[in-house]
């Protein structure tokens, strides 16, 4: 295989071997994605594996060039404009074709190859929905990666996870860390508030798990001190500020005493994407959101503050590692982890830290 700016995946499939993966079907996904360069145009061209056929296929140039005859005829041109909207998303329309159908060449790897851990992939608009990437990759190496650093982060803390006898991933999504917690050790629940992901994992991870529907205000549809153990994975930085405290007290109230959450947020090092001038807005308010009329999507960007997250949010429960960029997934989050007290603490213990740092 080859073409310029072609990049292959040979580590992902030696991967997927080592963890069990069936490519008896002698597709390995190592599929060809290109280098991001500066620019609107992406290279994506391939080449026949056969030595004996001399064959090269440009997608970007397929596509641009059929765009160019496309808007050169007058009524074409007129149909692409009112489909598009404005000719700038005209002009960009052979850009998006070159991604997806690089993206959906990608995926056909990893589709023939299986998941590692023997489960379906879900659908790529799914994916999309939870991660706002098209790629199979990210999601199945997102999760492992994101699942590995809950379960050193519980060890560290001496919390075994394997005597957890009951988890809930709140904000399931679909099931991308949920599906690699070991079955059959425990009382494995999602939940999330999109009823179509929560229907896919019924029927597809439904054989080790179970799954419930919650709205976009709590409360969760759980006894009180059910769970031993809840994680949120990049939830509360897509809720408004006025979800945020009342989603935290609702996760104290299904966790039994002395049990762990675990939640992500954007900190102050991924708020420097914005500038030196929001870092010290965040500093100073604790709180910072972007497109808040889009909460519950990956359009809201929320960051939050440690002080805030420790004073605030999070003031009932007790502190027991903050990690600054300790999700592992490329995504850059903040990791917290809070113990909820053994007695009913009314005032607050302001995120104070346990002595120990684990279980007493």
């Amino acid at each position: 295989m080859g073409g310029q700016g072609v990049t292959e995946w040979p580590a992902t499939a030696a991967l997927l071997r080592q963890l069990g993966a069936d490519t008896s079907l002698g597709v390995e996904p190592r599929t060809i994605y290109a280098h991001r360069r500066p620019g609107p145009v992406l290279d994506s061209s391939f080449s026949c594996a056969r030595p004996d056929v001399n064959f090269t296929f440009n997608v970007t140039q397929f596509v641009s060039r059929s765009w160019s005859l496309l808007l050169r005829w007058p009524p074409t041109r007129h149909l692409v404009f009112r489909i598009a909207g404005s000719k700038e998303r005209a002009a960009a329309a052979p850009w998006l074709i070159t991604q997806r159908f690089r993206e959906g060449i990608y995926n056909v790897g990893y589709r023939l190859a299986g998941a590692a851990d023997g489960y379906p992939f879900p659908p790529a608009r799914m994916v999309y929905t939870v991660i706002a990437n098209w790629q199979l990759g990210w999601y199945q190496l997102g999760g492992m990666f994101m699942h590995q650093s809950i379960v050193a982060l519980l060890w560290k803390h001496q919390a075994n996870p394997d005597s957890l006898q009951s988890i809930l991933d709140f904000g399931c999504g679909c099931g991308r860390i949920l599906r690699h917690w070991p079955p059959a050790q425990h009382e494995l629940w999602g939940s999330d508030y999109n009823p179509t992901l929560v229907d896919w994992c019924r029927r597809r991870l439904g054989r080790f798990a179970q799954f419930s529907v919650n709205g976009s205000e709590p409360p969760l549809g759980f006894a009180a001190d059910k769970f031993e153990f809840v994680y949120a994975y990049s939830v509360f930085t897509h809720l408004s500020h006025i979800q945020q405290r009342p989603w935290i007290v609702e996760l104290s109230r299904v966790l039994k005493p002395g049990g762990f959450l675990l939640f992500t947020v954007h900190g102050p090092s991924a708020a420097t994407r914005h500038g030196r001038s929001v870092n010290e807005e965040l500093a100073e308010k604790g709180i910072l959101i972007f497109s808040e009329e889009l909460a519950g999507t990956n359009a809201c960007a929320v960051y939050h503050h440690e002080r805030y997250v420790k004073e605030e949010l999070c003031r009932d429960l007790e502190l027991v590692e903050y990690v600054p960029r300790g999700a592992i997934d490329a995504s850059g989050l903040d990791v917290y982890l809070f113990r909820k007290p053994l007695t009913a603490n009314t005032d607050g213990c302001s995120g104070r830290k346990t002595s120990d740092g684990g279980r007493p």
